[in-house]
């Protein structure tokens, strides 16, 4: 990928023309394991980088290579880095092992200067901005992405660009793809989903009378509800609905986040709306045979772990932040510094993966002291493997998460549950 697909990217895309230091190759590796290393990265620091590669050019001669080509090399790559879907064993959590993947999707908006507004277009007129699209299998650690989209376009129109789901997969995603047709095809391909119950939908109960929630919904605090409903007034799609009451200290917090965000959006809140703050509510076409309602809001919980991931990119990664204000400058380091984002998650696949309680953020600092050591090693295979073992060995050592006095950790409430009995 940094070499082979990286020097015929230069050639298609004209960023070569003739025989010079630069290649392709030494262009990607230069930006990918200088950013890598150092997120916050100088021009001198990129020269030291480019030194690491084995390239001889001035902090002058790297600043005059961002172009447009420049920028089509390492989208190249980023693409490629993309198709080579990189899996680990699967980890052995208890509700995990249930099914064949557990997949969470979501997306993340880098906003971008209005110059590349033809190339990503973001949410405003002439504004630039990027939407990167994950589909991340919690099991195997296997990364579907970043695939790349305008800052505008909507995350329900970015499914189909993830791989097809599978039968016994389940599926967790957040009120921004709430779609009955959605939940309606999964179903279809006999796969699994939980979601948060979106507002305003129509439940019914089989036999088809109408359900107020507010009337059905328990009243005491840490009280559950777990029924079989319909959903939709058309769709009727037959759904678990589980619920708790949540602590007053919780509600109090949700119902000034819900009216922090009308104030943003200069509209008010329904009154019906805060009342509903006070319970958790799900859907799931999960039957209870498989997954009981304390590990159904456990599995749910499972999805901001995505919202880690792009939390790491952008405060240990920073892809969206940059010194210059070049915007081909720009676009190159997003590309260069989202590749570094994949290559850094193969590693932890490969070092920590069977780990629960792997700390993500001390593994990055700790790969990025050895970004220059993989890079001396890169094209000998027998030097790279020694070189990977040895990092996978103090991974392993230190990068592990204490357990939380206060508020348990995923993995800690993961590991509280075991296989329901079959008997």
């Amino acid at each position: 990928m940094l070499w082979e697909e990286a020097d015929r990217a230069g050639y298609e895309e004209g960023f070569i023309k003739r025989r010079r230091n630069l290649s392709g190759s030494s262009f990607v590796q230069t930006l990918v394991m200088g950013y890598w290393s150092n997120p916050q990265a100088t021009t001198s620091d990129l020269n030291q980088a480019a030194g690491a590669v084995g390239v001889k050019i001035s902090r002058q001669g790297i600043e005059q290579r961002y172009s447009p080509e420049a920028a089509a090399v390492l989208k190249r790559v980023l693409e490629a880095s993309v198709e080579r879907m990189i899996s680990a064993n699967p980890i052995n959590l208890p509700i995990l092992r249930r099914f064949k993947a557990v997949r969470i999707m979501d997306s993340s908006t880098i906003t971008l200067p209005a110059e590349v507004a033809n190339v990503w277009w973001g949410c405003g007129a002439d504004s630039g901005g990027l939407k990167i699209s994950v589909d991340w299998d919690l099991k195997s650690g296997r990364l579907d992405g970043p695939h790349l989209a305008d800052g505008r376009r909507h995350d329900q129109k970015l499914v189909g660009e993830h791989e097809v789901v599978k039968p016994g997969e389940v599926i967790l995603r957040d009120l921004g793809y709430f779609n009955l047709e959605t939940f309606a095809n999964l179903q279809s391909q006999d796969a699994y989903w939980v979601s948060y119950c979106k507002q305003g939908t129509v439940i019914t109960l089989p036999d088809g009378t109408l359900v107020n929630e507010l009337k059905v919904l328990p009243q005491k605090v840490g009280g559950s509800l777990d029924m079989a409903i319909n959903l939709g007034k058309e769709e009727r799609l037959a759904t678990r609905l589980v619920a708790v009451r949540l602590p007053s200290a919780v509600v109090r917090k949700r119902r000034k986040h819900l009216r922090e965000i009308a104030r943003r959006k200069q509209q008010p809140v329904s009154e019906r709306t805060l009342k509903l703050a006070a319970w958790l509510i799900l859907v799931t076409n999960i039957p209870a045979t498989l997954l009981s309602l304390d590990e159904v809001c456990v599995l749910l919980g499972c999805r901001w772990q995505i919202e880690r991931l792009f939390r790491l990119w952008k405060e240990d990664g920073h892809v969206d932040e940059w010194r210059s204000q070049k915007p081909w400058h720009i676009l190159c380091e997003v590309y260069a510094k989202l590749i570094a984002c994949i290559l850094q998650h193969w590693i932890i696949l490969l070092a920590l993966w069977a780990i629960p309680d792997r700390a993500l953020h001390q593994a990055c600092k700790t790969i990025r002291q050895h970004v220059y050591w993989l890079a001396n090693v890169l094209r000998d295979e027998s030097a790279c493997s020694h070189m990977l073992t040895r990092l996978c060995h103090t991974l392993q050592s230190g990068c592990k998460m204490g357990r939380s006095a206060n508020s348990p950790h995923t993995y800690e409430r993961l590991l509280a549950f075991e296989y329901p009995s079959l008997n």
